[in-house]
């Protein structure tokens, strides 16, 4: 069982290119995703996911299960890559560490 990492930029999120952390543990979707081929294969139904939020002051962290992928749009690179919206069941809050992962791929993301 692997476990799938989504990103949270909080720059991202104040320029509108994220949905913020709040928003997707209420909502349980983590919308928009590039998750690279290479990466995708390696996910399934059940998995663990970490949503993280690097807000300065009030970094948050949360864990659930992946329930599915589901395509949603494309990114702008050429040719375009597909984006994904991220199904998450049984969000709970947990407290911030980094510690069981190491360093997330360009487009926010992480498999390990």
């Amino acid at each position: 069982m692997g476990t799938l990492v989504l990103n949270h930029p909080h720059k991202q999120v104040l320029a509108n290119k994220k949905k913020s952390f709040q928003s997707t543990f209420i909502s349980g979707v983590g919308e928009k995703y590039y998750i690279p081929q290479t990466i995708i294969g390696n996910v399934k139904q059940g998995d663990k996911v970490i949503i993280l939020s690097d807000k300065k002051g009030s970094k948050e962290r949360a864990e659930g299960f992946l329930n599915k992928l589901v395509p949603s749009s494309f990114t702008k690179h050429s040719p375009p890559r597909p984006r994904y919206d991220v199904y998450i069941d049984n969000l709970i809050k947990v407290q911030y560490h980094r510690n069981d992962f190491g360093d997330l791929e360009r487009s926010g993301i992480a498999i390990f």
